[in-house]
């Protein structure tokens, strides 16, 4: 800054009449220099990208506002102080324009312009930034609440108004949001179908990169279709014949179909409980304390369904203290 000054000022000696009249053109550019800088410190957002002092106490938030000031004077003092000199350097040659050569006019004018583009450039760069600012996902605050940010591979298979389906890792959210406790939340609403056998549920251990469990889960959404075309107002009634687990078999092969995918990397302990020991590996549920039939590898269609149809005929286990059924269990040759 010291040389562009050295030179502007050294080009020539000032009369008194054009010194004064340079101190005042100099005060009016320092001026407006000084009003541009303060608009561009509340548009650009420089105070504002400083974080701001959490909820502690007095002489931390003292020391806080310290700091923010320190840096926000350093801030401004490393964007003004190009300008400012440029500013400075123009103004003392404008002030001796009457007196300057025709190639020093030239080399003014040429700065004038390039400090125009440079006004304009830097004016794109920062509208752009704060686009992309906008545009970028806000997540900070989602993953302070706990929220979890990447999508499960577990859930449950929910068919959607056009057709469509969507796994949802917690069924009770429709909007697909999940917290950290959505495993505890993917279980609970699991045991509560499977506890109230108003439906027919059907769990499908899968795993990453299991083209037979991709091949799989087809055959369980087209079932899905089925349940919900055929159910109306017969699910309305097996739900009321189901409450308590009182509803005969029939109803159950009525009911609404809800099939859970569980991977195995997200729930290890349900794999090694059920000693799930290849992919897909289906779990078929009846009605209430029935033991779920276990099917292993890929079904088709028509096993899937004698499987469904075996698994709500089945007779459920006597209740505790009730004397023990003499009925005959159905074969399950279809799983071992």
């Amino acid at each position: 800054s010291s040389i562009v000054l050295g030179f502007a000022g050294g080009l020539l000696e000032p009369s008194p009449e054009l010194a004064a009249m340079a101190r005042a053109r100099g005060l009016l550019a320092l001026g407006a220099l000084a009003l541009s800088a303060c608009v561009l410190l509340h548009s650009g957002g420089i105070v504002a990208k400083v974080p701001a002092p959490a909820q502690v106490s007095t002489s931390e938030k003292a020391a806080a506002g310290i700091a923010l000031l320190v840096i926000t004077v350093i801030q401004t003092v490393m964007m003004l102080l190009p300008g400012l000199t440029v500013a400075l350097g123009i103004s003392a040659l404008y002030s001796r324009r009457d007196r300057l050569s025709a190639k020093m006019r030239g080399g003014l004018a040429v700065l004038l312009v390039l400090g125009v583009i440079a006004v304009v450039f830097g004016s794109s760069v920062v509208a752009g930034g704060r686009a992309m600012e906008q545009q970028q996902p806000r997540t900070g605050g989602a993953a302070e609440r706990g929220a979890v940010l990447e999508q499960p591979h577990s859930g449950e298979e929910v068919l959607m108004t056009d057709g469509s389906f969507r796994r949802l890792a917690d069924p009770s959210r429709a909007d697909g949001t999940l917290d950290e406790d959505w495993r505890q939340k993917l279980a609970h609403e699991l045991v509560t179908a499977i506890a109230k056998g108003t439906e027919q549920v059907v769990v499908m251990f899968t795993r990453q990169g299991c083209p037979w469990c991709d091949k799989q889960l087809p055959v369980f959404q087209d079932a899905i279709r089925r349940r919900a075309a055929t159910a109306g107002a017969a699910a309305a009634t097996a739900a009321t014949a189901f409450v308590g687990g009182g509803g005969g078999p029939a109803g159950m092969l009525g009911a609404p179909l809800r099939v859970f995918v569980l991977d195995a990397e997200e729930f290890p302990s349900l794999v090694r409980q059920f000693g799930v020991d290849g992919f897909p590996t289906s779990l078929i549920f009846g009605r209430p304390r029935v033991t779920p039939l276990l099917g292993r590898g890929y079904l088709d269609e028509e096993s899937f369904d004698a499987a469904c149809h075996e698994a709500a005929m089945a007779e459920p286990e006597p209740e505790e203290g009730a004397p023990p059924s003499n009925k005959r269990k159905g074969r399950r040759g279809l799983f071992r």
